[in-house]
């Protein structure tokens, strides 16, 4: 059965999948706290997914925003 990527939890496999990476690197965000918001249900780690697209959204304004204002001073 595939993940659905509206809106309600996530597993750690459901993350790795949206932001095209592997499961472990999922796991070393929520390990370093880097990654988006998580939480347990008994022993079950899951993001829920509004959460995930706003962790997404500020990932993205931190790396455009540095290459912009980068590419700016070089003009």
């Amino acid at each position: 059965m595939s993940p659905s990527f509206s809106e309600g939890l996530w597993t750690t496999a459901d993350v790795a999948k949206i932001c095209e990476v592997n499961e472990g690197i999922v796991r070393y965000w929520r390990f370093t706290r880097t990654g988006p918001p998580c939480g347990k249900l008994g022993r079950h780690v899951r993001y829920r997914s509004a959460d995930v697209h706003t962790w997404l959204a500020e990932q993205w304004k931190r790396e455009s925003g540095g290459m912009g204002s980068s590419m700016r001073r070089l003009e």
